[in-house]
């Protein structure tokens, strides 16, 4: 099921949950980096 539909203009968006994973829980923050690094190819991947 897609709940919405990935776009660049989350970008910004995914990149502050990040900082808040990061901030508020290191450990398992690394699992969103590439979110961040490749937000177009994460985006895709999470779409397979």
């Amino acid at each position: 099921m897609e709940l919405f539909v990935p776009s660049v203009n989350w970008e910004s968006a995914f990149a502050r949950f990040y900082q808040d994973f990061v901030q508020n829980d290191i450990d398992n923050a690394n699992y969103y980096r590439e979110g961040v690094s490749n937000f177009a190819g994460y985006w895709i991947d999470c779409n397979r």
